[in-house]
């Protein structure tokens, strides 16, 4: 008798009476797991963001300290015409050298540059993506500046 009970307590004689068991998610256990993949995804972007900035302006610094090795051949090139070629680009190929570095620098940079320079000093400010500007210039200083100069063409040290 207990056998007999048995085989039929696990035997379905009617399928709609008795509920079949689902294996799966629900959807809140989907949306939850959703959820917490985007915001996992939004505080790893802005992560990646600032560090993208940060190795950008590095970029700019490091090209802007080689620049300053340019700037002197391009004076070596031609001292008759002191630091006033190192901006324009023109008279020898180690101006032109220094244009296409200063060029490099402003796209990596944020895009706003000023350049300057006469017989006895020359200065160059990129802005960088964190903000300020990145001065380089004959006194041999590098720093960040909060602006830029405002007289066009006037040779400012970044002291």
């Amino acid at each position: 008798m207990k056998k007999i009970f048995i085989l039929s307590f696990f035997r379905r004689s009617n399928k709609n009476t008795i509920p079949k068991l689902v294996s799966g998610f629900t959807l809140i256990e989907l949306l939850m797991v959703i959820t917490i993949i985007g915001i996992i995804l939004v505080v790893s972007l802005a992560f990646l963001g600032s560090a993208k900035s940060k190795g950008n302006d590095s970029s700019v610094k490091s090209g802007m300290a080689s620049m300053r090795n340019q700037a002197e051949m391009v004076y070596g090139a031609n001292p008759s015409l002191g630091y006033k070629s190192v901006c324009t680009g023109k008279g020898s190929p180690e101006a032109i050298k220094f244009a296409a570095m200063f060029a490099q620098a402003t796209s990596t940079g944020a895009g706003t540059s000023y350049c300057a320079g006469d017989m006895g000093a020359w200065s160059i400010f990129v802005k960088l993506k964190s903000g300020g500007y990145w001065c380089v210039g004959s006194s041999g200083a590098s720093k960040v500046m909060p602006s830029m100069p405002s007289a066009p063409n006037q040779t400012t040290s970044c002291k």
